[in-house]
């Protein structure tokens, strides 16, 4: 399911980076943070400004944090959940 979304996410948008998800061990956590990469490309970098105008994005849904940058070759999307109650 995740592999089909992310190739979605790829053949969707307008960009020649690498996009990898770190942290998430669930398939709804890699929906989830999927979701954030994909809203961080076509918010931030496809917005016709220019690529990469911003260094990063932290999105956070309940207990669940999702950061999203992009370095010269790669869109980045670091998955976390909150320990703690």
């Amino acid at each position: 399911m995740s592999a089909d979304l992310l190739e979605r996410v790829r053949s969707a948008v307008t960009v020649d980076r690498e996009i990898r998800i770190r942290g998430p061990k669930t398939d709804a956590a890699r929906f989830c943070a999927i979701r954030c990469v994909s809203d961080y490309i076509s918010t931030y970098m496809n917005d016709g400004r220019g690529m990469g105008q911003r260094n990063g994005v932290i999105t956070t849904l309940g207990k669940v944090t999702v950061y999203v940058y992009h370095t010269k070759t790669a869109i980045v999307g670091l998955y976390r959940e909150a320990s703690h109650g």
